[in-house]
């Protein structure tokens, strides 16, 4: 598994340190490789964890609040394997689709559909839909 130091992250994602920082302090990206605890301790990410910030950024563009993208990143990490081969690092498919919509329920459920490169999140209160081209965000760090 490959890692990546914040400031290997900054350079490879052209984030501010403050924004890797920002994003990991929040609890919305859990470094895979270290997540060491203290002042002076060094984080590392994996290449999961690039996906994911950039993930993240996508979602504040889209103008979510950071309580939603919470329950997006916690749904998206339940099952890291329907998304993320963890033995090679990548992707397991080039096309994704996130899809978040309202279907008039209360609270936030995900699921993957089966037989399909769609990851459906329900976000409860949101009215219409918001659909992210995830495979997009995977071309981002496969050149790493």
């Amino acid at each position: 598994m490959a890692e990546y130091s914040k400031h290997e992250v900054v350079q490879i994602l052209g984030f501010t340190s403050r924004t890797v920082q920002f994003y990991t302090d929040e609890g919305l990206i859990i470094p895979d490789v270290a997540n060491p605890k203290g002042h002076g301790a060094r984080r590392k990410y994996s290449r999961k964890n690039l996906f994911e910030f950039v993930l993240v950024k996508e979602l504040t563009l889209y103008g979510l609040r950071l309580e939603k993208i919470h329950e997006i990143m916690f749904h998206l990490s339940i099952e890291p394997e329907k998304l993320w081969n963890l033995k090679t690092d990548m992707p397991l498919k080039k096309r994704f689709q996130l899809v978040v919509y309202n279907p008039h329920a209360k609270g936030l459920s995900a699921g993957f559909r089966e037989g399909s490169s769609n990851i459906t999140i329900d976000m409860g209160h949101y009215s219409g839909a918001l659909v992210i081209d995830l495979s997009n965000l995977i071309k981002q760090i496969e050149r790493v």
